[in-house]
């Protein structure tokens, strides 16, 4: 329904190789297989196709004392050896991504992959936040929404560090291919008792996270965030009305406003007004598929100041673009929606006209902006 590719995590903790291989079929196989004959009897006669599966999630940290055995990688190794062999056994076409680190020792990345030939991916988790700012594990709201948002915007930093030590851990066992699969990510600072309670800061997040995975687009396949649905959701839901959250905006205007191709960015710029290391803006850029259209996003993490900026493209004439601009902001900088309303925290379309020369832009504080830049 939501015609995207979907992502299945097999239980390495109970389950079994012979378990795995069984979902595999009821997912892939054709009709006249056991479990092809039990799906259709469920309802669906053609197979899934799904490609990517997982055998286990976060097990080098969750599972380690009952399963593993305090990070024993050789077990994992033989037993992912043994799933992986076994569902494709059923589907030859599938892509069995491995468990790597973090959480947990990054050491584990390279142990794992000194034992293991031709894992098509490594799964991993990152997660930023601060979640010493909450009372109680039922908290649902942050208490200081200032010193939430200046910890937010801040956190892709600490995003791109975590990245940037699985990249390295990796070493020389890194392929060259996209081999990172970011298969959970999100700021937490909520216990999974209750909602995030997400706000302008946490949409400003998402755009910076995108931005990083941009940059190591060399590295990274896949990146899931934390979660659709509740919890840590991107949309909220309750008995009788929906929120769609700064970050469900967020989504939307990158799926919408991103092309295919990552060029290479330069940006320089003041400080935040509260931590003279933290630059305002963070740009993004990328070209669609045709090369006709230039995606220049930027994210201003400043809480009140607007910055004026030049914008110089190498072998693209910008000035002779037609372009639009796509702004999400809201009414402060600690904004969030309503259950029922996404009047607070929306997607703008706004006019732009650059004149000859090197176009100048003013990127409003706690925002994201896309300009695309149009050549036939």
């Amino acid at each position: 329904m939501l015609h995207t590719q979907p992502q299945m995590t097999v239980n390495s903790l109970t389950g079994s190789p012979a378990e795995a291989a069984d979902w595999v079929e009821y997912a892939n196989g054709p009709s006249n297989t056991p479990m092809g004959k039990l799906r259709a009897q469920d309802g669906r006669a053609d197979p899934y196709g799904i490609k990517l599966w997982a055998v286990g999630n976060e097990v080098q940290q969750l599972c380690s004392d009952v399963y593993i055995g305090a990070n024993k990688v050789d077990r994992y190794a033989e037993r992912y050896k043994q799933y992986r062999s076994a569902m494709e056994g059923k589907d030859p076409n599938v892509e069995v991504i491995a468990v790597g680190a973090g959480p947990g020792p990054m050491k584990w990345n390279h142990d794992l992959l000194d034992q293991v030939d031709g894992i098509p991916a490594l799964g991993v988790s990152i997660y930023t936040g601060n979640g010493d700012m909450r009372t109680d594990d039922f908290d649902t709201k942050y208490m200081d929404l200032k010193e939430q948002y200046r910890h937010v915007v801040a956190e892709p930093l600490d995003f791109d560090r975590q990245l940037n030590a699985v990249i390295d851990s990796i070493g020389n066992h890194m392929p060259n291919h996209p081999f990172v699969a970011v298969t959970e990510f999100q700021s937490w600072w909520l216990t999974e008792k209750a909602d995030e309670d997400f706000r302008l800061s946490n949409a400003l997040y998402l755009g910076m996270i995108y931005h990083s995975l941009f940059r190591h687009a060399k590295q990274v396949s896949i990146a899931e965030i934390e979660s659709l649905i509740n919890v840590q959701g991107v949309i909220e839901v309750s008995q009788t009305s929906v929120k769609r959250t700064p970050e469900y905006f967020a989504s939307i205007l990158y799926q919408r406003h991103s092309g295919k191709t990552v060029l290479q960015t330069r940006t320089a710029a003041p400080s935040v007004e509260f931590d003279a290391k933290l630059p305002t803006l963070d740009a993004s850029a990328t070209l669609s598929a045709d090369r006709h259209t230039l995606y220049l996003a930027v994210v201003n993490r400043a809480e009140t100041t607007n910055i004026d900026t030049q914008i110089s493209v190498a072998g693209w004439n910008v000035s002779g673009s037609s372009a639009h601009a796509f702004e999400l902001n809201g009414n402060s900088e600690f904004a969030a929606n309503l259950f029922g309303s996404a009047k607070n925290v929306n997607i703008q379309e706004k006019p732009v006209s650059f004149g000859a020369g090197s176009p100048k832009y003013t990127f409003p504080a706690h925002s994201i902006t896309i300009l695309e830049f149009f050549n036939p």
